[in-house]
């Protein structure tokens, strides 16, 4: 079965969908390799650190990376009088469309971050527990990355994307292979 031609509604003068895939793949395979270097050397965590804390410690940067943009949109609409009313002063500004728009996707993989973190605090052996931690500053670069990237496009975004989501992807699986064995 021939699959059809994705439409390609790009206004004159703008990219191409062809052309934003290529800047997608471009910026997530940069991703992929960092996050399978990273997993590669991770190191198991100092001291007698039980997993709970070692989960705890390594939540710290979801959450940091999720209040820091909820504190980037209430600095944005304190400061802006388009923006100050929220949703029921009116439509945003496009700046606080962003702000908006890198919330919702951090909050999206915080969630996803935070429950595969447990399921490894859980499953791993204790020399592996460090992976829970490299996992944790990848999520924080790669939320960095994202925002940063957030007004070049798709392919501005992808790195910080990927260097977010695909340790968590990573995480995911190394637990369901635990669980499972």
């Amino acid at each position: 079965m021939r699959r059809a031609p994705i439409a390609d509604d790009a206004k004159p003068g703008e990219p191409s969908l062809v052309a934003r895939q290529a800047g997608v793949a471009t910026g997530a395979l940069p991703a992929l390799v960092v996050t399978a270097l990273m997993l590669a050397m991770a190191r198991p965590p100092t001291g007698e650190r039980p997993a709970l804390i070692v989960w705890a410690i390594a939540a710290l940067g979801p959450l940091f990376s999720l209040v820091i943009a909820v504190g980037a949109l209430a600095n944005r609409r304190f400061f802006a009088a388009q923006d100050i009313d929220a949703a029921a002063g009116g439509p945003p500004s496009d700046a606080a469309r962003v702000a908006q728009a890198i919330i919702q996707n951090t909050l999206e993989q915080a969630m996803l971050a935070l429950s595969v973190y447990a399921l490894l605090a859980i499953v791993l052996p204790k020399p592996s527990l460090g992976v829970i931690w490299a996992m944790s500053a990848a999520f924080v670069v790669g939320r960095l990355a994202f925002a940063i990237g957030y007004r070049f496009g798709a392919g501005g975004r992808a790195f910080g994307f990927g260097l977010t989501f695909y340790p968590t992807v990573a995480g995911l699986v190394w637990a369901a292979l635990r669980l499972m064995a």
